[in-house]
Order: structure tokens, then sequence, then C-alpha cells
């Protein structure tokens, strides 16, 4: 993650928060020791395919052309080819790459749905989307916390399951931040 972070200062410290907060959501439904120890190193290096993204797109401060937009989209892919090179990785590639499958299948790499997706990466996908949405961007200032809940409440069902969102927003509400 601090690799990560060092190639994209802008959002220092997300793989970190993201790991975090999945962990919390992890132990709220008493997932075993293994699976959120697996939830927890998938949330580290989830990002590590935007080694393979250009600095000038990921820190562009206007809207992303199509063009661009299709390689932020790629890291996901990337961060599958690199975890499956270490083999003390594989357990976890489909939970890391997986953060960007949306439960209702509009996501990416695989375009995945619902039970397809693992529930690892159903985790990290509503965990990096709150961090997103409420961390600094160059291109848009952070939504409040509140704010956020909503939006994740409004894309239930659609990019986020709808389960996880019930235990994640009482924690999300309960950060203090």
């Amino acid at each position: 993650s601090q690799i990560i972070d060092m190639k994209h200062p802008y959002s220092s410290g997300h793989s970190l928060r993201v790991s975090r907060y999945a962990i919390a959501i992890a132990l709220a439904m008493n997932l075993s020791h293994d699976e959120i120890t697996r939830i927890k190193w998938s949330g580290l290096i989830h990002d590590i395919g935007k080694l393979y993204v250009s600095r000038r797109i990921l820190s562009k401060r206007s809207n992303l052309t199509s063009g661009e937009y299709k390689k932020i989209k790629e890291h996901a892919h990337f961060t599958r080819e690199i975890t499956s090179m270490i083999p003390s990785l594989r357990d976890i590639v489909p939970i890391a790459s997986g953060h960007h499958e949306y439960f209702d299948g509009s996501g990416y790499p695989l375009g995945l749905k619902n039970g397809q997706i693992p529930l690892g990466a159903r985790i990290l996908c509503i965990c990096d989307a709150f961090d997103a949405m409420t961390s600094n961007r160059p291109y848009r200032n952070p939504l409040t916390p509140e704010d956020t809940c909503r939006e994740i409440v409004r894309l239930s069902g659609k990019q986020f399951d709808p389960d996880i969102v019930k235990l994640a927003l009482p924690l999300f509400k309960n950060l203090g931040l």
C-alpha cells in the first residue's frame, strides 16, 4: 500500500483505510479469522494494479476521457495479474481484484454479479467507495460521511450488496469522521 501511495500521493492512506473498514465489517459479520485475514491483505493491495496506470491520469484534475477511464479501469485486471504471480497471494486474487465488481453485474473486470462475487470483494467494494467519496481527490472535494452514506443507500442492490450495506452504514456513521 505504501508503494501505491508513492505512485499516487493524492490518495495516500486509501488502501490502509479500506483495509481497516473492511476488517470492521468482516468482524461485524463474524467471519472466520482466516477470512478476515484474507480481506485485510486484499484491502491493503487492492489498488496495486494502479502501478500500471499513468500518474498523469491518476492525478488529472478534470474529467477523464473515455480512453483514460478505460485505462483506470484496467487497474483491477492488473491487480489480478500481479497477485496471481505471487504464490502466497493466490487465495486473495479474487478478493483484491474484485473490488469493482458490482452487485448488479455492471462492474469490472469480469462483470460478476451477486453471489458470483466473493464476499470479501463485495466488502471491499463498499469500503473502497466510502473512502473514495469521503477523501479529497484531484477532481473534486470530499463528500461528508452522511452524504456518502446516503449515496451508498441509493446504490444498494446496484453497486453494493444490500446485506453488507446494512452492516456497513452503522460502522461508517460511528467512525467519528
